[in-house]
């Protein structure tokens, strides 16, 4: 069971409607904002639901090949 505040490490698999990128942890979905798909990252859960939970991407671990860096 994941708790709030818990730190985790997870690959983001794909996307919701909205872009938040999604994470499967345990039986657990965990919705991370600023993921992008093949990422691994450490992440901070910051709510928990019955199913699901919404989680902060803290540092990236292993960047994307879609991930590119800001030309300015």
């Amino acid at each position: 069971m994941l708790k709030k505040n818990q730190v985790i490490e997870g690959r983001c698999t794909d996307y919701t409607y909205n872009g938040l990128g999604v994470v499967k942890y345990d039986t657990f979905c965990i919705f991370v904002k600023d993921m992008a798909i093949d990422e691994i990252g450490q992440i901070k859960i910051t709510a928990v639901r019955k199913d699901f939970c919404y989680g902060r991407l803290l540092k990236i671990i292993k960047p994307s090949k879609q991930r590119v860096d800001p030309k300015c």
